[in-house]
């Protein structure tokens, strides 16, 4: 049987044979093509899709001559009738023996959600699907010049994500309830792997995990998740993920205050002073790239400043940005520091509103943000949000180590 994959890149194989590589660039892109739509395309259509810049003529000249090759390499495997090409018509035959990675993965995806209580058999097919996904649709595929063929490439690898992210959430669910958590953590994981700022697959994943009393890998989690939002998107996690994380925190403390060892990672407090900041409201006649263009010269300037005194830049979104001290390395004097940078930033920024808030924040393992709780983070924002233009406003705590 005729083999043909197009999670990473486009291959066809037969029976275990070595693999078909269609050209690269357009000949790989019609094929994918024919094949994902799974219908008839007129030539003048496909002619004009992959060449729109050239007249009819020249386009239909490009398309009958890249059609040639490509049946001349399908006929390597005996696969030249997989299209039916006529004067006017390509469309890919689909009553042929195949197995089309794509095709799986839209089935089980339509079929899943008929699956109120999902039998075994059902169970594994949906997995078997989801394996396919190894990477997105023809990841390695991309050429200039053709932006209605980019706008249904892109559409169909968020299509192909989505299908994955819901056999997985499926998978998850069924596997937790009948007691497999360890499968149903599988298919979490692979799910935040592949969209790991979609805050209801981290929860999911953390749910799992604390589910199985692994408190510190709960945290963890937590951690890479603001990483990847923060880094991602500029933006903390929401309430639920929060939430979530309180109630591991809280876990881990009693765990240790009742004399239990940290089964997975040595966990510590250390205190952090985050300085949070928002610069003044930007012109509203400038366009969307004179405003870019602005705060990016604004932050660039701002980010030095910052690093002078020896801050942690870890955000910057919508004209607002986010500074810890004491952080990747704890420092003596960091809330003097933060002090000194609030002031020396205004001055370049005199409408800079500021907050300033020293707290402790939980640290450990292999984690990668400076605040996973988002504790002291968002108390430093509240200060921000009540700070006026020019205002650098600190809470108790800062003005206690510095007055």
């Amino acid at each position: 049987m005729l083999q043909i994959t197009t999670f990473g890149r486009l291959e066809l194989r037969r029976d275990g044979a070595s693999p078909l590589l269609p050209g690269g660039g357009k000949t790989a892109a019609l094929l994918a093509y024919v094949l994902a739509s799974g219908r008839s395309h007129r030539r003048d259509e496909l002619a004009q899709l992959f060449w729109p810049a050239a007249d009819s003529d020249a386009a239909r000249l490009n398309l009958r001559q890249l059609l040639f090759g490509l049946r001349r390499q399908l006929a390597t495997l005996e696969a030249q009738e997989l299209l039916a090409v006529s004067a006017t018509h390509v469309a890919f035959r689909s009553e042929l023996p195949f197995d089309l990675d794509l095709r799986q993965l839209e089935h089980q995806a339509c079929r899943q959600a008929a699956h109120v209580y999902p039998s075994e058999a059902d169970l594994a097919a949906l997995e078997l699907a989801a394996a396919l996904y190894r990477a997105p649709f023809l990841v390695e595929l991309s050429f200039d010049g053709c932006p209605d063929f980019d706008d249904w490439l892109h559409q169909q690898r968020a299509a192909c994500q989505r299908h994955a992210l819901e056999l997985l959430a499926r998978i998850a669910q069924a596997r937790a309830e009948r007691g497999e958590l360890a499968a149903a953590q599988r298919a979490a994981e692979r799910a935040a792997e592949l969209e790991p700022c979609e805050e209801a697959v981290q929860l999911r994943l953390m749910q799992l995990l604390l589910q199985q009393g692994r408190c510190e890998a709960a945290l963890a989690q937590y951690e890479r998740a603001c990483g990847a939002l923060l880094h991602d998107v500029g933006a903390p996690p929401g309430e639920a993920l929060r939430t979530l994380a309180e109630q591991a925190q809280r876990r881990l403390g009693q765990r240790l205050l009742q004399g239990e060892p940290a089964a997975e990672v040595a966990v510590e407090r250390r205190f952090l002073t985050v300085l949070a900041a928002r610069l003044p409201e930007l012109d509203a006649q400038l366009d969307a790239e004179q405003a870019f263009a602005q705060v990016r010269r604004s932050t660039a300037a701002l980010q030095s400043i910052v690093a002078a005194y020896g801050g942690h830049w870890a955000q910057a979104y919508g004209g607002s940005f986010t500074v810890y001290f004491g952080y990747p390395q704890a420092q003596e004097r960091v809330t003097l520091q933060a002090v000194r940078a609030a002031v020396a930033l205004r001055l370049r920024e005199p409408a800079l509103a500021q907050g300033l808030h020293r707290g402790a924040v939980l640290k450990g393992g292999a984690w990668g943000v400076p605040d996973p709780l988002g504790l002291t983070t968002r108390a430093a924002l509240k200060l921000e949000q009540a700070a006026g233009a020019g205002d650098i406003v600190a809470s108790a705590e800062v003005r206690a180590l510095v007055e």
